[in-house]
């Protein structure tokens, strides 16, 4: 297997990439994209069969972008991304793995999104409904109301957003067009306190049609602690846009390691709540703190990593170029009582430099975005090298390159490898690097 979903197969002197195919297959397939001595395709046939393929419980599986693997059984998915992993920090990275390797599968294997965008579209009667992208378009969709990685209330709440659409008569958005109101439904669910969000993108600020919808979807489903309106009047597919809270308290909580965070409509926040626990206190594990470090908390977003290590540190600094998540950050550390965490906003990249000359931390957190670091960054962690540096990652290839430039000073001395995503080939790493004797 190879990060992305495909299986590895060999024809020809031809290395070939094939979507949903897996170890011991025999398939047939369509080669769809050639790069000099390397094809991709599709699986038109399974001729010969892995004893670890199941029966997809989704009924547009294959369709849908959102999944890659509901057709192997999970165990199976598991192990594959440990060997993915493993392989490119070995292959890729040239890095040395730790003597014991932490690995941690999901708690469950499906309902475990608290974050779900649907998109409105139209059958070829006309009729509305709420899917998801067909796999690899943005301007298709195939109905998903049913979706199994949300929770299952997000059926329900779905439903209600149908059918008052089509009571209301309120039009679906018409990218080519440009004209039409209803964009996407993005949905967060509380692990917490099952409370949720529903929200509603609209090319249009039509503010009381959208609350008449809110307030059906209200009442036929309990717990909807925000109805937001968001308006998004450009022709870019997106459902992001400006927020307006129509309808309660605007957001939903989620309590980690005993903080609690607040989390608004267009928030970032780990997708799986219950493994994002486990995920959260491996890093601080990994942190290994005693009282006295000073930790500095690159690409801190929302402050969640921040906050939990402020616990166990003297002092700690968070990064993030996001203006609104650093005021997420301030805010929410004020509200839990936590004096010893700072956040500053701006690119890491800028600031690496005179952050590491004036904060001097001991530990280096890092949790970037899937790209990885900048070598700038880099080299600025290798020049003033603190003691030790806790990656997490949730992309093994990028990974292994950053992990290669930090090799000439830090050793790999841990490594866990945690699914939050099952049913997709998405994996997370946390790591622990250490100066070298």
């Amino acid at each position: 297997m190879a990060f992305g979903g495909y299986g590895v197969g060999r024809m020809d002197g031809l290395v070939v990439f094939v979507h949903r195919a897996y170890p011991g297959e025999l398939v047939r397939a369509w080669v769809y994209k050639k790069k000099r001595t390397i094809l991709f395709a599709e699986p038109i046939e399974i001729i010969e069969k892995s004893e670890f393929r199941r029966e997809a419980p989704c009924e547009v599986f294959g369709q849908c972008g959102g999944c890659s693997h509901q057709d192997l059984k999970y165990e199976k998915q598991f192990e594959y991304k440990t060997e993915i992993v493993k392989d490119s920090l070995q292959r890729l990275g040239e890095v040395q793995l730790p003597k014991e390797i932490q690995f941690i599968p999901a708690d469950e294997e499906f309902h475990y999104r608290n974050k779900m965008e649907f998109g409105f579209s139209t059958n070829d009667k006309g009729e509305l409904f709420l899917g998801q992208h067909l796999r690899g378009r943005f301007d298709s969709f195939v109905p998903a109301e049913k979706c199994l990685l949300m929770p299952k209330i997000g059926t329900k709440i779905l439903e209600a957003v149908e059918l008052a659409a089509k009571q209301l008569q309120l039009p679906v958005y018409n990218g080519r067009s440009d004209s039409g109101l209803l964009r996407y439904v993005p949905l967060r669910f509380s692990k917490t306190n099952g409370d949720y969000i529903c929200s509603i993108t609209v090319r249009e600020k039509k503010t009381s049609d959208v609350e008449s919808l809110l307030r059906f979807v209200e009442a036929e489903v309990p717990g909807m602690s925000a109805g937001v309106m968001i308006h998004n009047d450009r022709t870019g597919d997106t459902a992001f846009g400006e927020p307006y809270n129509l309808i309660g308290k605007g957001f939903i909580e989620e309590e980690i390691g005993g903080i609690k965070f607040r989390i608004s409509p267009l928030s970032f926040f780990q997708t799986n709540t219950a493994m994002a626990r486990k995920f959260y206190g491996k890093i601080l594990d990994f942190a290994d703190l005693t009282g006295a470090e000073r930790v500095l908390d690159l690409f801190c977003g929302t402050g969640t990593i921040t906050q939990l290590m402020a616990k166990k540190a003297s002092e700690v600094l968070g990064v993030e170029s996001s203006e609104s998540a650093v005021l997420d950050a301030r805010e929410s550390s004020e509200r839990n009582k936590i004096s010893t965490a700072k956040f500053i906003c701006e690119r890491v990249e800028k600031v690496s430099d005179r952050i590491f000359a004036d904060f001097a931390p001991d530990v280096v957190i890092l949790d970037p975005p899937r790209g990885g670091v900048s070598k700038k960054s880099l080299l600025k962690l290798l020049e003033y090298a603190p003691e030790a540096v806790v990656y997490a990652s949730c992309n093994p290839t990028t990974l292994a390159r950053d992990l290669q430039i930090l090799s000439p000073k830090y050793k790999l001395a841990k490594l866990a490898i945690v699914d939050m995503f099952p049913q997709t080939y998405h994996v997370e790493c946390v790591t622990r690097l250490e100066l070298k004797g």
